[in-house]
């Protein structure tokens, strides 16, 4: 696709990704809202590597396999060979695809776009923005050449940047401090854009099989994010709770084997229904475990998304989130690192009078982060690059 049609700029913005996973809003959310101030948008992703995967309804998928480093990625070579053909052959795509694009402005999303998207630049004259969801240099802390590779990336991209934004303040400051040839960032939190709390159909409860108070995990099944205490917890939990697992990832199969009775796991949903499974939930989980500066300063999209649907919040008491919580009053913080009786110990705590004031405090903590206040924030900064180009 190419930015040929009417926009504040009489152009297109490409908002570009190494996956636009449908299940992540906020891609979804800025391109709504940047069509909304009249811009045309184009989603941009590489194509996957077995072909296409399941990706933002019209995304563009960027092909890479038939050139020659893409070729080469498919040769039995040494697995560090392949790896350094792909990436080549996926920069080179994206390079072509975004100098040859006509955007007034592209906004980036990771560390692996940012690199063409600032050597397309000096071709495709547009405006750069970055888009930092993740303190990006810890995004994998057990990884030291990802994250040396990330910092020179970052620095050496820095000068085409006309934008710079992040998720949080406290992200910013870290940017701030370790990355100072970046521009100021402007923060574009991950508020819901839901108008209020959708209520509770039974679907929740219906799959599980449950008419009690449950306390719902939502989200991808990985490391880090406090799932085995939370499993093992149910043994010790009082006895009318229920624990639902909602999502998949690649600690499935080992919290399964370690999960009792009062543990129901369910498949992911589709993004737009999300939200009407989880108001049946009494509390959500967010038990981010703080071991790297990413863990600690997070703002998970949970945090919002749980509190629009009317879902007070069972979180780690990391910096920003734990603040969060406390200051909006909408939920329990517990210390970190969490431990299975700690976990148990809270829902005793939840009693039916706490969760009806902390569902309240949820409906007026969405309402103090609106998602337009954001969306505002973000166009801005897409139209003031756009102006720079």
């Amino acid at each position: 696709m190419s930015g040929n049609g009417a926009s504040p700029a009489g152009r297109t913005v490409a908002l570009v990704c190494i996956r636009l996973d449908p299940r992540d809003a906020r891609l979804a959310k800025q391109a709504r809202a940047l069509r909304a101030a009249g811009w045309q948008v184009d989603l941009v992703t590489w194509e996957g590597e077995d072909g296409p995967y399941p990706s933002l309804p019209g995304a563009t998928l960027v092909p890479w396999r038939g050139s020659l480093a893409g070729q080469m990625s498919r040769l039995p070579l040494p697995g560090t060979a392949r790896s350094k053909a792909r990436a080549v052959a996926r920069r080179q795509a994206m390079v072509r695809q975004l100098a040859t694009g006509n955007y007034a402005a592209v906004v980036v999303s990771d560390p692996e776009t940012l690199q063409p998207a600032a050597t397309a630049k000096a071709a495709g004259g547009y405006g750069l923005v970055y888009d930092a969801h993740e303190y990006y240099p810890e995004e994998v802390p057990d990884d030291p050449a990802r994250m040396a590779w990330v910092m020179r990336a970052h620095q050496a991209a820095a000068s085409a940047l006309d934008g710079f934004i992040t998720v949080n303040p406290d992200i910013a400051d870290l940017y701030r401090q370790t990355s100072p040839w970046f521009p100021p960032a402007q923060v574009v939190r991950n508020a819901s854009d839901l108008p209020g709390p959708p209520g509770d159909d039974g679907r929740l409860a219906d799959a599980i099989g449950w008419r009690g108070p449950i306390l719902l995990f939502q989200g991808a099944l990985t490391h880090q994010r406090g799932l085995p205490a939370l499993v093992q917890a149910m043994e010790q939990a009082p006895p009318d709770w229920r624990l639902a697992v909602l999502g998949g990832g690649p600690l499935e199969a080992s919290l399964r084997a370690v999960a009792g009775e009062r543990v129901r796991f369910l498949a992911p949903v589709p993004w737009d229904s999300l939200h009407l499974w989880t108001a049946g939930a009494a509390l959500g989980a967010v038990l981010y475990e703080g071991t790297c500066a990413n863990q600690r300063l997070c703002s998970p999209n949970k945090l919002w998304e749980y509190p629009a649907a009317g879902v007070p919040l069972l979180a780690t008491d990391l910096p920003f989130l734990g603040a969060a919580v406390r200051a909006a009053g909408i939920g329990l913080v517990l210390s970190e690192p969490v431990a299975p009786s700690a976990i148990a110990g809270a829902l005793a705590q939840a009693t039916a009078p706490r969760l009806a004031s902390w569902r309240g405090a949820c409906e007026a903590f969405t309402k103090a982060w609106p998602w337009q206040r954001e969306a505002d924030r973000f166009v801005d900064v897409v139209t003031q690059a756009a102006r720079r180009a």
